[in-house]
């Protein structure tokens, strides 16, 4: 492999192999490969220590053989033989790499302009054996010529960074004025636009300050009566009210509630209580009161309070109880009517009724305990109509406990309605600190109420109500 003009160097790294190849063949070898090597490695891969090989020749071209026989005899050369040595070295490298005879294993890319040119320097200007270079005036003067260029690069960087600097701010210039241009010639148009759009649509409305202090007010009535379990609808029914009425605007809080108390005490309907009909009318047969309602809302105990008062009152009273259902309920009522001294009967059939109550004609008050029955119970429910025909001219009264929501209330008047209910009869008052679903529903099925009851001890803790009393619970979290 080893010829004349061709050798193979190896050496720890690639920079010091290469250093050995230029040493013996000048600053611009022909490099022909370039590989890593194992040097006493087993079959050549296995162990050994890595090691750089390249396989170089003399470069041909006589001009850079000649520069390089020049540099090795005198070590030095004048800047004219120093350019000239340049730009045959430049202009040979294509031709001298198309020459090339055998093909690299690794394709290698040299930078002429850099690496080269500044190894040529180093070989051309550096110490030989011990002697320095006798043309320091050529090493002076070309790191001038590189300074110069250097200054004369940054110079013509500096110049076009300014430049390009001046023509953004020109540019960023020119569109804030775009912009502001823009801006001063659709403002006022557009918002003109938007409200002569928002005239059509809503005419424009001018709140003084009575008149906003007038809003918030019906705001404060609204969440109260909502607050209260007041129907969303009968609220908004009750804030639409004051907002029609012109002569309200002005009013404080607390006079726009008491006149919205006013409107609903005239609008409940207060039915006549059986007190007031066995003072005022006397008849010849006895008036018959039914009690109706789901299981659990008080009908037993309320039978019981209305007996004892109308005893009180030296009338003749009569309980009947339809309710064998539930256990001791009987036993309930007879006990009652055994302190009371008020005959007690039990009708398990249809017929068995009308006969007891022809049995007690000479009562002036006969009072009908019924089954509770739930709202869902549809059969049930239907079963005590026969117990309670026409014929009987009783007044239904449906009883309801304060506590329930207005829609479990609504859901079971309309269940037991089929029954001919006459009023409403709400129970435990003292069991809730919200009345709002109560008075929702006297609104909304507009039917009578003429008692209510505030406990469960007997005798006592019933009331015969009026307008004034229900209208204060408006606002109200006590009775």
């Amino acid at each position: 492999m080893h010829t004349k003009n061709r050798r193979i160097f190896t050496a720890s790294t690639y920079d010091k192999t290469m250093s050995e190849v230029k040493k013996a063949f000048g600053p611009q070898p022909i490099i022909l490969s370039i590989s890593t090597i194992r040097e006493g490695a087993l079959f050549g891969i296995i162990g050994g220590t890595k090691r750089c090989e390249i396989i170089a020749e003399v470069p041909k071209n006589k001009a850079i053989k000649k520069v390089y026989a020049k540099s090795k005899a005198q070590n030095t050369l004048t800047p004219e033989e120093h350019k000239k040595a340049l730009q045959n070295l430049f202009g040979q490298k294509l031709s001298t790499l198309k020459r090339s005879q055998l093909k690299p294993k690794k394709p290698l890319l040299v930078d002429f302009e850099e690496s080269e040119s500044d190894e040529l320097l180093k070989i051309l200007y550096a110490k030989k054996d011990g002697l320095k270079s006798k043309s320091k005036y050529a090493v002076s003067k070309d790191a001038s010529i590189t300074k110069e260029i250097s200054t004369q690069i940054k110079k013509v960087e500096n110049k076009e960074l300014s430049e390009l600097k001046h023509q953004m701010s020109e540019m960023r210039k020119a569109i804030l004025d775009l912009k502001s241009d823009f801006r001063a010639s659709t403002k006022v148009p557009i918002i003109k636009k938007i409200k002569e759009t928002k005239d059509l649509i809503q005419p424009e409305v001018v709140l003084d300050k009575s008149l906003e202090a007038f809003h918030e007010n019906l705001k404060v009535i609204e969440e109260n009566l909502l607050e209260n379990d007041f129907s969303r609808e009968i609220v908004k029914t009750y804030v639409s009210l004051l907002k029609s009425s012109e002569d309200l605007k002005d009013l404080s809080l607390a006079d726009l509630k008491e006149n919205l108390r006013l409107k609903f005490k005239n609008t409940i309907k207060i039915g006549e209580s059986i007190f007031e009909k066995v003072k005022n009318k006397k008849q010849d047969k006895p008036r018959v009161m039914a009690f109706v309602g789901p299981t659990g809302v008080g009908k037993t105990t309320t039978v019981a309070k209305i007996a004892c008062g109308l005893a009180q009152l030296d009338n003749k009273v009569a309980m009947i109880t339809l309710d064998t259902f539930k256990v001791g309920a009987t036993d309930q009522l007879k006990f009652y009517g055994k302190g009371m001294k008020v005959d007690v009967e039990v009708a398990y059939r249809p017929d068995k009724l009308q006969a007891l109550i022809e049995k007690h004609q000479d009562k002036d008050v006969i009072l009908i305990d019924t089954v509770g029955r739930g709202p869902k119970s549809d059969l049930q429910i239907t079963a005590i109509k026969d117990f309670l025909p026409d014929s009987l001219n009783a007044e239904v009264h449906l009883l309801l406990s304060a506590n329930f929501k207005f829609r479990d209330m609504i859901e079971t008047f309309r269940s037991f309605n089929r029954l001919g209910v006459d009023g409403f009869l709400f129970t435990k008052l003292d069991e809730t600190s919200s009345f709002g679903s109560m008075l929702s529903v006297l609104q909304k099925c507009t039917k009578t109420i003429s008692y209510v009851t505030t406990g469960q001890a007997v005798p006592g803790f019933y009331k015969v109500i009026n307008k004034e009393y229900l209208s204060q619970l408006m606002f109200s979290n006590s009775i």
